[in-house]
């Protein structure tokens, strides 16, 4: 996908994390970040086994509100941080 194009498998991710931690992701690069991150560290676990890991949200919260629709329509209760398609 391009700048600002977003998977729903991306949005999904971000609501996930939003309400089970309370932190909100932008859906141009934070939450995207986070959704790569999240899907490579589950198919690569070793790379990060015994590590700690610093993920540092630099903000974008206002690119959100194109998504508002988008995010809206998504169900209330997503099961895992970094949903696989």
């Amino acid at each position: 996908r391009g700048y600002a194009q977003s998977a729903q498998r991306e949005l999904r991710c971000l609501a996930e994390v939003a309400r089970s931690s309370g932190v909100v992701l932008d859906h141009v690069y934070a939450g995207k970040a986070l959704y790569h991150f999240c899907e490579y560290a589950k198919a690569n676990p070793d790379a990060f086994r015994n590590s700690h890991i610093l993920f540092w949200h630099t903000g974008g919260l206002f690119g959100l509100y194109s998504q508002a629709e988008r995010l809206q329509s998504l169900p209330k209760r997503v099961s895992t941080f970094a949903p696989t398609p």
